[in-house]
């Protein structure tokens, strides 16, 4: 009798929690539903960056299933004239599309999954790392708030800005280990807190630099008395930037080959946000913050309440609230982001040219939007009546549907992104200095004959090498209609010759001399010195990862041990 009334409460316990796992699953999918139905479409929205992300998605496709690793040089891009565009531009989305792609998605579907995923799992991670701080219920709603803030709409639906959505995804995580580190002493967190430092340098190499800092901070404020914990966190970047080094290193080394600081450096100066539109401002599409319709990077009424109502009872509270220390700092980081999106800090976006880089004033909101997300979520830990919480959240995402939105639609096949014809770069970061500027139309020819008797018998061109097989009555000169970038070199009979890329009338490309005879000409794009010294880098510190992830034990007890 006893035993059937065991086993009655234990079914009745089964199917309660069956229902709540049930229901909250439920909440989940009308949650990710009605925050992503413009991605659920099958038409492609449109949207600022999402067609030049898309192109370079396709790029590195064309790039890596023709065996350039890491990709570097775009063979069809700028008229197919070529461009190192691929060196510079953060790189993880080309890889993660190209994976999607080969499994069989298109070009478009390959882009909204990617934007998709980052959303969802930008949420995940801040939750995991606020767990860390919070009880459960805080770090949930403040995973909501993060989740939620305006800043992520303009990202998704405004500028198409898939980068930086997909270093939202690693911020929280790299945050995470820094926590982790903090508390024990095994090695894995190390190694993972590094390798997603290094997904968020490939992600976006800009919020990489900004967070980088907030990262230094962040440690030093929460681990003062710590220098284990400092060491094992200075540890895990350090770590995260070898095994970047292979794009970082050579993106900023080889940046004095193009003119980015020519057409990026002023830029600037019509992008601050007037302090009046920092809470809210009307929502837009165009590209200029300060014209009518223009894109409005706001932090939202309802996450400037909570984060206000945070700073209110900690104030009050003195010394009840845990974290406080972990509070000022983010209040800190918000004020400061909050002052560099404006013209207040003008005279520092004048003088010192990395801040130029940024290119937008207004890009320091990905700063902001983050920090309040933190403090609003201090709300919920020191507010009794949690029932104010849940009426705020739920305000929150009913207003938020205004800005869930597209401006338009459109569909293209992906023969239109694999032809594109442009850089798939819209300020001449990737142009070189060599050259006049981007092409605008196609060459006559790829290869050209310009100087003596040259008869080209046989031409094959794949992304990375042009081969020919000529037959040259005399010597001759010819230029290969592909803009020069070091790298490029051409052998005739596997014999390098010297390149020229500065004649006048063939300003920036590729010619070279070839002599009497029939021969066989090979132009190679293959890494520089800098570049072979980055992948060495990164490809040392990966076996160092591997080896220490397959022997962590044993490196565990050791720690334990001492």
């Amino acid at each position: 009798m006893v035993y059937g009334k065991k086993m009655k409460k234990i079914n009745f316990l089964i199917k309660k929690n069956n229902i709540k796992t049930l229901l909250v699953i439920g909440a989940v999918i009308i949650f990710i539903v009605y925050f992503l139905h413009p991605l659920l479409r099958e038409e492609m929205y449109v949207s600022h960056d999402s067609e030049p992300q898309i192109v370079r998605i396709g790029a590195f496709y064309k790039a890596i299933t023709s065996g350039q690793i890491p990709p570097r040089w775009a063979s069809d891009l700028n008229y197919r004239y070529g461009s190192p565009t691929l060196n510079f531009f953060f790189p993880l989305e080309g890889y993660l599309g190209t994976i999607i792609h080969l499994i069989g998605f298109n070009l478009q579907n390959t882009f909204k999954i990617l934007m998709g995923a980052s959303f969802i799992f930008s949420i995940v991670f801040f939750f995991y790392w606020l767990r860390e701080i919070f009880d459960k219920n805080t770090a949930f709603f403040g995973a909501v708030l993060y989740g939620i803030v305006p800043y992520k709409f303009l990202d998704m639906y405004v500028r198409g800005q898939l980068g930086e959505m997909l270093a939202f995804v690693f911020v929280p995580l790299v945050l995470l280990f820094i926590e982790k580190n903090k508390k024990n002493s095994r090695i894995e967190n190390v190694i993972i807190g590094g390798i997603s430092y290094a997904l968020l340098i490939l992600s976006h190499n800009i919020l990489a630099l900004i967070f980088s800092v907030v990262f230094a901070g962040y440690l030093l404020t929460n681990n003062w008395f710590n220098k284990d914990a400092i060491l094992k966190n200075g540890l895990m970047l350090v770590t995260g930037l070898f095994l970047a080094a292979f794009f970082w290193l050579p993106a900023l080394y080889e940046s004095k080959y193009v003119n980015s600081k020519i057409f990026v450096g002023d830029m600037f100066k019509n992008h601050f946000i007037e302090p009046q539109n920092l809470i809210y401002s009307a929502w837009g599409y165009g590209s200029n913050i300060n014209e009518a319709g223009g894109l409005s990077p706001y932090l939202g009424p309802m996450h400037f309440l909570f984060a206000l109502l945070s700073l209110v009872f900690i104030v009050i509270s003195r010394n009840k609230v845990r974290n406080k220390r972990i509070f000022y700092y983010w209040l800190v980081i918000l004020v400061f982001s909050l002052f560099m999106s404006t013209k207040l800090s003008s005279i520092f976006w004048q003088e010192f040219h990395i801040i130029q880089q940024f290119q937008f004033p207004w890009r320091f909101m990905a700063l902001s939007s983050f920090a309040i997300s933190v403090i609003g979520a201090f709300s919920f830990s020191v507010i009794k009546d949690k029932s104010i919480i849940v009426i705020g959240i739920i305000i929150l995402i009913l207003i938020s549907g205004s800005i869930i939105k597209v401006s338009d639609y459109t569909n293209k096949e992906d023969s239109y992104y694999l032809d594109y014809p442009g850089t798939a770069a819209y300020h001449g970061e990737a142009t070189t200095i060599w050259t006049a500027g981007d092409a605008d139309k196609f060459a006559k020819s790829q290869i050209e004959v310009i100087e003596g008797q040259l008869i080209i018998k046989e031409y094959i061109k794949k992304p990375n090498i042009h081969t020919l097989f000529v037959d040259s009555k005399t010597e001759a000169r010819i230029v290969d209609n592909t803009v020069y970038f070091p790298g490029w070199k051409a052998y005739v009979d596997n014999k390098k010759t010297s390149i020229e890329f500065q004649d006048i009338n063939h300003r920036g490309l590729i010619t070279f001399k070839v002599p009497e005879g029939v021969h066989k000409v090979e132009i190679k794009f293959e890494e520089s010195p800098i570049r072979i010294s980055a992948n060495f880098i990164s490809f040392f510190t990966l076996i160092i990862v591997i080896l220490f992830l397959l022997k962590r034990k044993y490196i565990n007890n050791a720690i334990i041990k001492l």
